[in-house]
């Protein structure tokens, strides 16, 4: 069992968690995702302190989303004639 009291300490709880069931290196990127730094379990919470490997993995597995998300929407608003 894993506990944790508020907000913050919440996220590290949860960052704890993945570590322990998926390694560091997803906790990392998911870190760096949520661009958590306060007092952070990994030093992956901004682009700048992440270690290069968890920065280019998390670019390989996050940036394909936003693009496809913006394929789909330009592809609605021309079939709905919002966008010629």
């Amino acid at each position: 069992m894993i506990t944790a009291a508020g907000v913050t300490a919440g996220l590290d709880g949860a960052l704890a968690v993945v570590s322990l069931l998926r390694g560091g290196s997803i906790a990392e990127q998911i870190q760096l995702g949520i661009q958590y730094a306060p007092q952070p379990v990994f030093l992956s919470g901004t682009p700048d302190t992440a270690p290069p490997e968890v920065l280019r993995a998390f670019k390989e597995s996050y940036l394909p989303g936003p693009l496809s998300r913006e394929g789909d929407a330009r592809r609605f608003a021309k079939a709905s004639g919002i966008l010629a």
